[in-house]
């Protein structure tokens, strides 16, 4: 069987990380893949993963959506491009993930899909698939009964001065109508709210649990990072891992949780900073992106807790990852976050009560062999590769019976004709 997996980046951020190990999965069970990714050019020595994305016409989407609301409305060089692999490769099967990202003009490749009815999964990774022009409904409950003057409009994908939130609405829905080959896949928090939009009531939904590679992410030894750090011998250590400038993860909570726990004795490290390195607490280690993934699992390592600020999250591959290497979490009571582990090993609190926060990040014990290894050992059972890939190898064949039922029937059709 023949796939074609399209997402905005590849092996780069949570959906690309996804896509690349649905890439190795879906190879792995024998099938011919190809992943198509248009953000930005990646270094990847691979034929079968392919940039379609135009530089220059991905610059024009942003100011068209930041200036007239044309969010997922142009890249239209990208996307002919785009077309025009699916032309040459024709799949079987497509998988969509993030449809946002100023990279694809989502309402072609849709039409596109439709027309040739190709078989089609669709990640929600968030909310977008059933929202206007927005990645989360945060406390906004518009898309029960259609998006109109957003509430959000100056956050991403922002738009500074027109409001296109029910154009784009529209579209989805116009899109959406008559596609019965297309299934919706997610986690389970996901999937129940989207099962009660406007714009997939009705449709055909699959649940699933995010996974991690828990080769990479388990207890690595951090003594020489934590001297580097220069955290004092006996300090709880917290970590975020999430840039300032994305709105979406709520660094700025950290940080003030930071500022209240600075007679505690507790560090707080904050891996893919981009914020303003002036003012920064004494108790505040401020850390660039890392991109490599072992020395990614020494700073979860480092940890005694993981912080999760995130306003608006699915299930936070960052939150799984902490987990593989056996830290526990504690965040804000919001969307799936609270979803992804027990009470032993997760602490939720009031949405943005910072003081809460604060007080739950003081309440966590320092970290033990035997807890790190409890922790690890739930997400082995839950979030791992090996874990999930029982429910993915299940999905994987409805799909290929979907696609051979589907072309035995064409086949007799075409003989009756």
């Amino acid at each position: 069987m023949k796939f074609a997996l399209i997402n905005v980046y590849y092996q780069f951020g949570s959906t690309g990380k996804g896509i690349k190990k649905n890439y190795i999965r879906l190879k792995k069970l024998g099938h011919e893949v190809k992943v198509f990714y248009g953000a930005e050019r990646q270094d990847v020595d691979d034929p079968n993963v392919i940039y379609f994305g135009v530089p220059f016409s991905r610059a024009i989407h942003l100011l068209g959506c930041k200036c007239f609301g044309l969010e997922g409305s142009l890249s239209n060089i990208a996307t002919s491009k785009l077309l025009r692999y699916l032309d040459d490769y024709k799949p079987d099967v497509v998988w969509l993930s993030g449809m946002h990202g100023f990279y694809l003009n989502w309402n072609r490749l849709f039409a596109y899909i439709k027309k040739k009815r190709i078989l089609t999964v669709y990640s929600m990774v968030d909310e977008y698939p059933f929202l206007g022009k927005c990645c989360s409904s945060f406390e906004c409950e518009k898309y029960l009964t259609g998006c109109h003057h957003c509430e959000h409009l100056k956050e991403y994908p922002e738009s500074y001065f027109f409001d296109n939130s029910k154009r784009i609405f529209d579209k989805k829905r116009k899109a959406y109508e008559g596609w019965d080959d297309i299934i919706f896949r997610s986690a389970p928090y996901v999937v129940d709210k989207a099962s009660k939009s406007m714009l997939l009531k009705g449709k055909e939904f699959a649940t699933t649990d995010s996974s991690v590679d828990m080769n990479i992410f388990y207890p690595r030894d951090t003594n020489k990072l934590r001297k580097d750090l220069s955290i004092p011998e006996g300090a709880k250590v917290a970590l975020l891992c999430a840039a300032n400038s994305n709105v979406y993860k709520g660094a700025e909570y950290f940080m003030e949780a930071a500022n209240l726990c600075t007679d505690d004795n507790i560090v707080f490290v904050q891996v893919s900073f981009d914020g303003d390195r002036s003012e920064l607490p004494k108790n505040f280690r401020a850390v660039g992106f890392v991109s490599n993934q072992d020395r990614l699992a020494e700073y979860y390592s480092l940890a005694d807790v993981y912080v999760c600020t995130s306003k608006s999250d699915a299930q936070p591959n960052a939150c799984l990852e902490a987990l593989g290497c056996g830290i526990p979490i504690v965040g804000f009571n919001i969307s799936g976050v609270p979803f992804i582990a027990p009470n032993e090993f997760g602490t939720f609190v009031e949405p943005f009560n910072v003081e809460q926060l604060a007080q739950a990040i003081r309440s966590v014990p320092h970290k033990t062999e035997e807890s790190v290894a409890a922790c690890r050992a739930y997400a082995i059972s839950r979030f791992s590769i090996e874990a999930t890939d029982t429910k993915h190898r299940e999905f994987i064949e409805y799909l290929v019976s979907r696609v051979e039922k589907t072309t035995k029937e064409n086949q007799i059709l075409a003989d009756q004709i």
